[in-house]
């Protein structure tokens, strides 16, 4: 027996080529570059929007879901370019209206006035 340790010792201490496993069963980790992902593109919004929105709020002042009635866009779309126009200082924004349906308090979106 100890004659068979003394073989395999020497066996394994002569630099022989490592040992690797003969089939893929534990690949490990992926090591390749993850895969890129198409750019998603901006949401184009119909560029008559914004002026559909300013001649509907030259009658006056309106909520947003009368301009998006007004102007027939869902509201959500009419909600997004108000808000870029509020930030480009086109109109102005209260809470002074009141849903029809649910009483609340809800913005009011009106024409900045031009300053002198």
């Amino acid at each position: 027996m100890a004659d068979a340790i003394a073989r395999m010792v020497q066996y394994l201490t002569n630099g022989h080529e490592k040992w690797t496993p003969d089939r893929n069963i534990c690949p490990g980790p992926k090591m390749h570059s993850p895969v890129e992902r198409p750019k998603r593109r901006p949401k184009e919004l119909d560029p008559r929007l914004k002026g559909r929105i300013l001649a509907a709020l030259r009658d006056g002042p309106k909520t947003c879901l009368e301009i998006s009635r007004a102007v027939g866009h869902s509201s959500n779309e009419c909600s997004d370019r108000l808000t870029r126009l509020l930030h480009d200082g086109f109109i102005t924004r209260t809470l002074t209206g009141r849903s029809p349906t649910t009483r609340r308090l809800v913005q009011v979106y009106a024409l900045r006035e031009p300053r002198a």
